[in-house]
């Protein structure tokens, strides 16, 4: 009797590493590509809106139209620094108004801009 048998062979096969065709990469890049893009914008979006403001609610600065006072008057004595014509069209913008007739005692919201 023969009691040196052998044992049978098992043969170690190695997995093959997964290759992607051209067309698999090229989706893969454009995957990435995309997941790059929106990151990048949300980062932008909440980014701007962290920085729009830079005042803190409720410090809109008003001012009172005088008697006498027109709005080239009231941009000269709230933003002296600043060319009047830009001023009274900040102002003009931030008022809504579509002329630059203004009444004695009408609150006009001033720009952070002139300040």
């Amino acid at each position: 009797m023969n009691t040196n048998t052998a044992a049978p062979a098992v043969e170690s096969v190695a997995a093959a590493p997964m290759r992607l065709t051209a067309r698999g990469r090229r989706l893969r890049g454009l995957a990435t590509l995309l997941l790059v893009v929106a990151v990048v914008m949300t980062v932008f979006a909440f980014g701007s809106q962290a920085f729009a403001g830079d005042d803190a609610p409720g410090t809109q600065t008003y001012v009172e139209v005088r008697a006498g006072e027109s709005l080239w008057s009231v941009a000269s004595r709230v933003a002296p620094d600043h060319d009047p014509r830009d001023a009274v069209a900040d102002i003009k913008t931030a008022n809504r108004l579509s002329d630059s007739v203004v009444q004695a005692g009408t609150r006009l919201l001033i720009p952070s801009t002139l300040l």
